[in-house]
């Protein structure tokens, strides 16, 4: 009995051990989550006065989010300010009210993400029973004079319905803001190794600072956005270009967080297909050089559908979401840039009496090489280019989508 009390009591201690370590990760988890979230979070803020423009201490200003029924209260202080911080990004309505004073209520405030709105209320006197709504007036949501931060924000509907590309590139909404720059349209489509495509506020491309609802969303080696996310699944998408507060400052580029979007108390979801084809393509010249008359064949469908609202109404709720992308393609031929261009090169090539073809790094000039003499009855090997490289007889340059063997004169 002795050794079976022994034994017993190493695993209570070890099952109380393990209770322990699980209680601490829990509580760690809990109290990481709001500081994580910071930076996705917004607040509305002012001064609440009477109609002869005294200060109003003491009010009570309740800000309800729309979708979520989720509210925060604060009370104003002796100088009539109120602030109402860590707001989800979304609409909301401020409700203002002290007794002797008719209640005032401000419908869809947006509150944006790192962002702070200013809405300043005045109050009249009247019966406590008595309210005024305010609705659609974008006049009362005044111009925040207090953060000097220049960036764009582009809402749900801007993700989904602008034209991004071919790929539907969320990250293409950066180009939207002002000082930025696609790499890709100034280098032919090339952004060189460990390069980023965007370039903002004149720093490199491989400065910018990528997030997901506040979370690090950087490439472990090259600052690249690492996971790609769906324009349906976009609520919001900020970027920052200059003068940001220090919770950002990570890199000296753009600041680009992007929201995802949250359930709320009303179930909606949506299907969508996007569909390309080779058929609403038209030939390009080396295409056409090479003897095409109709573009190779591609196909692409991106399909999906997503669904959201609540669990427990206006406490928890879920958003879920699908896409499916299927690509059909026939490789396009592709002609050496350096050799196509130059019909000097071409030409060089072709007097030369060993068989040789252009270097495999076609961004590399074809080295030029001083013809050896050769006599009329010698005949060189016939040379035979690359797949879709052009050759050159004697006289004008000719390209051709086949190679053919090339005779000294």
């Amino acid at each position: 009995m002795n050794r079976t009390t022994r034994h017993a009591v190493p695993e209570r201690s070890g099952y109380a051990f393990r209770i322990a370590i699980v209680g601490a990760l829990l509580l760690a988890v809990a109290f990481a989550g709001p500081a994580a979230a910071q930076l996705t979070r917004g607040a509305v803020s002012g001064t609440v006065r009477d109609a002869t423009g005294a200060l109003v201490p003491g009010a009570t200003v309740t800000v309800t989010n729309t979708g979520t029924n989720q509210a925060k209260t604060a009370i104003t202080d002796a100088q009539g300010f109120y602030r109402v911080a860590a707001l989800e990004p979304g609409p909301y309505t401020v409700r203002t009210e002290l007794a002797g004073f008719s209640t005032v209520e401000t419908r869809d405030v947006p509150v944006r993400s790192a962002s702070e709105v200013s809405l300043n209320v005045e109050l009249k006197v009247g019966g406590t029973t008595e309210a005024i709504t305010v609705t659609g007036r974008t006049e009362a949501v005044e111009l925040d004079k207090t953060d000097p931060t220049i960036g764009l924000i582009s809402t749900a509907r801007q993700a989904v319905e602008l034209p991004l590309s071919t790929g539907r590139n969320i990250n293409n909404l950066i180009l939207l803001t002002p000082n930025t720059l696609n790499l890709n349209a100034v280098n032919n489509g090339n952004t060189g190794v460990g390069q980023g495509s965007y370039v903002v506020n004149g720093q490199r491309s491989r400065n910018n600072n990528y997030m997901i609802d506040g979370s690090d969303n950087n490439d472990i080696s090259v600052t690249i956005a690492t996971s790609q996310i769906v324009p349906e699944a976009v609520a919001e998408f900020h970027v920052q270009t200059n003068s940001y507060s220090a919770e950002f400052g990570r890199n000296s580029g753009g600041q680009i967080n992007l929201i995802t979007k949250s359930g709320t108390n009303s179930i909606r979801g949506e299907a969508w297909d996007y569909y390309t084809t080779s058929g609403l393509y038209s030939l390009s010249n080396i295409e056409k050089a090479n003897g095409l008359t109709t573009p190779p064949k591609y196909h692409r469908h991106q399909f999906g559908l997503d669904i959201g609202g609540p669990i427990i109404k206006d406490k928890l709720f879920f958003f879920a979401l699908y896409q499916h992308d299927i690509q059909r393609v026939r490789p396009r031929p592709a002609v050496p840039p350096s050799c196509s261009a130059s019909a000097s090169c071409r030409a060089s090539m072709a007097r030369t009496s060993s068989s040789r073809t252009c270097p495999r790094r076609w961004s590399t000039a074809c080295p030029s090489r001083r013809a050896r003499p050769t006599s009329a009855s010698s005949t060189p090997a016939p040379t035979r280019a690359r797949s879709s490289a052009s050759t050159t007889r004697s006289g004008p340059a000719t390209t051709s989508p086949r190679a053919t063997p090339t005779t000294a004169a």
